[in-house]
């Protein structure tokens, strides 16, 4: 290579390397900075913090002792330090979560949502979504009444408790129903059967549960904050619409239920479980629901001690929903 030839090389690279990256020089950056996180259309957020929930600590069947309640009092106080640390008032918080997560969901800004994402001790923020009312599969698809399967062979849920996150549920239906036939079930708390606001609407009527339907809880704290309720909803865990009437009497109902459409007889109904105990939890109103307040669900449910929880709910292109981390 001449003398030439390699001056000139020599200044093309030095130049090049002055300039940095082609395309870079003004170029704004792909997505919003590290840390900011993305808008909530409703200002509703859910954070979840570094430290384990309680099911990873405790033990799913230890969740009702002094310790974990020494060590979830432990979590809320973590949750409220980092709210107080970051400017935010600890009122604004709507849900807590311990059991089977551990975080919190608020109504803060955009902003504030972001300095709490750049905190060491959070895991993760992440903006409510919306969520709503999905059906769910038959005995017949599940394969329960061919020969060889769960029905024929006696397994009919026993013993069993299942937690049912929905609309509500409509307590006075035959399909929960206790015939005497039930035991008490061992839970590790006592569920409130939450019936009976007649002070909202008055055809709310009150409840007594039974060995059947073991209890009932409303769950619709961000719901109500952002969305309210009409005079016609029940602002209870009364179900408005029928949907989670009926995934909780397909998944445990009684059986053999007499079904009847416009007072015509529609045969005989039977839940998948029959013989299983039910606490329904309302985590959605008329207008569907929020991921905030259905991992509240699912974090008391786990707290309440169900054995199996029917979710027929879906919507959110978001695979880290905070109902989905819940899930984990």
């Amino acid at each position: 290579m001449s003398r030439t030839s390699l001056i000139l090389l020599t200044a093309l690279v030095l130049v090049l390397s002055l300039l940095g990256p082609i395309g870079s020089a003004g170029a704004a950056p792909d997505g919003p900075p590290p840390d900011v996180v993305r808008e909530s259309e409703t200002g509703s957020y859910v954070v979840v913090m570094q430290a384990d929930p309680l099911v990873a600590t405790e033990g799913a069947d230890n969740l009702n002792t002094s310790t974990a309640e020494r060590r979830a009092e432990e979590l809320i106080a973590e949750q409220d330090e980092a709210l107080d640390e970051t400017g935010i008032d600890a009122d604004e918080k709507v849900n807590e979560y311990t059991a089977a997560l551990n975080g919190f969901s608020a109504l803060i800004s955009q902003e504030e949502a972001s300095r709490l994402a750049a905190r060491k001790d959070v895991a993760l923020v992440v903006p409510d979504e919306r969520r709503y009312a999905q059906t769910d599969a038959s005995p017949h698809f599940l394969g329960l009444t061919q020969r060889g399967g769960a029905w024929r062979s006696g397994i009919t849920g026993e013993g069993t408790v299942v937690g049912v996150i929905d609309t509500g549920i409509w307590p006075e239906h035959a399909s929960f129903a206790d015939d005497g036939s039930y035991p008490e079930p061992d839970l590790p708390v006592e569920v409130p059967c939450e019936f009976g606001n007649t002070a909202h609407n008055p055809n709310d009527a009150p409840f007594t549960c039974n060995n059947k339907l073991v209890g009932a809880r409303q769950m619709l704290a961000t719901y109500r904050a952002v969305i309210g309720a009409d005079p016609d909803e029940f602002d209870s865990a009364r179900d408005d619409n029928g949907h989670g009437t009926h995934t909780a009497s397909t998944a445990a109902g009684n059986k053999g239920v007499r079904a009847e459409v416009l007072d015509r007889s529609a045969g005989r109904i039977s839940g998948i479980a029959h013989r299983a105990h039910v606490i329904a939890y309302k985590g959605l109103g008329n207008q569907g629901g929020f991921s905030s307040d259905l991992a509240a669900a699912i974090d008391q449910a786990v707290a309440d001690g169900v054995d199996v929880i029917n979710y027929s709910i879906g919507g959110g292109a978001s695979l880290t929903g905070a109902d989905d981390i819940a899930f984990l």
